[in-house]
């Protein structure tokens, strides 16, 4: 665990008797930023609102900036905004890397799910909130924006100053009046500069001038003609926005670009590549490398992929495995089903707006994921929501895919308007316990909820039912020196079903093709969010469970 003494993190000035006081205080009210987000740190296992300390909504808020997971240069990028929007005095942390692109060097290194982190941060924030060197910290990719902003600035300044120049020259006996006429001049211009800079980060829309070049203004008509016209009819201006990848009400990772009108989304758009880590170009060629690179894939699910990817590699090297280990593999993957459940559920909560939904959903996840929760416990809170009358009422007409579409989905999307999709039905352990996937007929958000609430129930069952005959001893496949092949497997993952084809050459992977159903809900998002309010296509975004990791592989 490495301490430093919050040199970028740090407000500047002397300590003395009241900053002290002040600065202990401030270390006994620690509100975290959670990079990449939320979901992505209860799934390392660190449970941080559990231990007396709050997530934050926005940077603003939080004196704590935490990152951990899998972090690309593109995500650094933006947690360097998202630190620099911090007040001061904060602390940064890494879970997991030793340095990132972007970012300063952390005040703290702890490992990935390390919980017991507040002690460090306490004495961080009480022992450096003041100090007399502190170093501004401004990314880079907004220091060389102000400096091509500034360099702008100059050109333009240069050019007014001939310009006055030259009036001068014209009339030398009028050298005040003119002078002061072209202050005026430059103040105006830049001034009408300015907003119209400010104009162009809100609007992406080009708007005409509003007066011809004759020196006459035009008519409203003229004005507005070549603008695009919203629901009703009427000229608009839309404004781009961008939720994500860090907002706690989507998956973390995930960032959305809308054009808006008014409150009314005209278009929407997953950001692409924001996540990718090249996992296509550079992996490992000995098998059980590979599989960990699998794994590597989704940190919210990554037994699963562990399971997807021995499993195609068995069948290439023609492995054969008993019944016993293949229900201990049943076992592992309802009980990611579960977690990854839950904590869908609670970034749900939290796109909706209820705040005990999601902190009961959270700390369920904790007790499960460390063996303390029992059934009866997540069987009643799960019951219990599905029982809730107003929130059906709030999400029974938002999120409908259309039907010519759906023929995409997979996975709760699918089974909640009745499409009996899962890939379990193909596997014997599953067969043997009688299984037969949820379904409902609510093509909306709320019957996506139901899937997810129902599934959680059906995977406890069949833990509890798969437990007596389980294989405890793992055993790793055997790897052959000289096998040459293709394997293919699929698995049903908490989105949907996963396909993995490999291909081996003398004993070392080739190269592989990796099909997930994250990809066929970000193809969703355009149609699904047109002409949507805002607050109902977060939501509908939320309710399909898009796994951004899997998108740009």
């Amino acid at each position: 665990m490495m301490e430093k003494d919050m040199t970028y993190g740090a407000r500047k000035g002397a300590w003395h008797f009241l900053k002290r006081w002040t600065a202990k205080a401030t270390a006994s009210d620690l509100s975290i930023f959670p990079v990449p987000g939320a979901d992505v740190l209860r799934a390392c296992g660190m449970h941080f609102m559990q231990k007396g300390m709050s997530v934050a909504a926005t940077p603003r808020q939080a004196n704590v900036l935490l990152v951990a997971g899998p972090i690309t240069e593109k995500l650094a990028e933006k947690a360097a905004v998202a630190y620099a929007q911090m007040p001061r005095p904060r602390v940064l942390v890494f879970a997991g890397p030793d340095k990132l692109p972007y970012l300063p060097a952390p005040d703290l290194k702890v490992a990935i799910g390390a919980e017991n982190i507040q002690q460090e941060i306490k004495k961080l924030l009480a022992q450096h909130a003041w100090r007399k060197d502190i170093i501004p910290f401004v990314p880079e990719n907004i220091k060389k924006a102000l400096e091509d902003q500034q360099e702008g600035q100059g050109h333009m300044h240069h050019s007014q100053g001939e310009e006055h120049d030259h009036h001068q020259h014209e009339e030398p006996g009028n050298k005040e009046e003119h002078e002061g006429h072209g202050q005026a001049q430059a103040d105006e211009h830049e001034g009408h500069q300015h907003e119209s800079q400010s104009s162009h980060h809100q609007h992406t829309s080009s708007s005409p001038h509003q007066h011809d070049m004759s020196g006459g203004f035009m008519s409203m008509v003229a004005m507005t003609k070549d603008m695009p016209r919203s629901m009703d009819g009427l000229p608009m201006e839309m404004n781009q926005t961008h939720f994500g990848p860090f907002f706690p009400g989507l998956p973390g990772g995930l960032s959305i670009a809308m054009m808006l009108d008014g409150d009314t989304v005209m278009q929407a758009e997953i950001e692409k590549k924001l996540l990718c880590r090249n996992l296509y170009n550079d992996y490992p060629s000995a098998p059980a490398a590979f599989i960990e690179h699998i794994s590597s894939i989704n940190p919210l699910a990554p037994v699963t992929f562990r399971l997807l990817a021995e499993r195609a590699i068995r069948q290439v090297m023609e492995i054969e495995t008993d019944r016993g280990h293949h229900v201990s593999d049943l076992i592992l993957l309802e009980q990611e089903r579960v977690l990854c459940h839950l904590n869908w559920l609670a970034v749900f909560a939290h796109t909706i707006g209820n705040l005990w939904m999601q902190q009961k959903a959270a700390d369920l996840h904790r007790q499960y994921q460390y063996g303390q929760a029992n059934g009866q416990a997540i069987t009643k809170f799960t019951t219990q929501i599905s029982k809730m009358l107003h929130l059906k009422k709030r999400l029974m007409p938002v999120g409908v895919v259309p039907e010519n579409l759906l023929h995409h989905a997979s996975g709760p999307v699918a089974r909640a308007v009745g499409l009996p999709k899962d890939a379990r039905m193909q596997d014997e352990s599953y067969q043997e316990l009688g299984f037969s996937p949820v379904l409902e007929q609510q093509n909306n958000a709320w019957g996506r909820l139901l899937v997810r609430l129902a599934e959680i129930r059906q995977s406890l069952q069949l833990i509890e039912k798969s437990s007596k005959t389980a294989n405890t001893k793992q055993q790793q496949p055997a790897m052959a020196d000289n096998t040459s092949g293709k394997g293919t497997a699929q698995i049903e993952t908490s989105t949907g079903t996963a396909l993995l084809t490999v291909h081996l050459e003398e004993g070392s992977v080739k190269d592989f093709h990796l099909q997930t159903p994250a990809i066929a809900y970000a193809a969703l998002v355009p149609q699904v969010a047109a002409m949507q309010e805002l607050g109902d296509v977060l939501i509908i975004i939320a309710s399909l469970d898009i796994a951004a990791w899997e998108i740009d592989v």
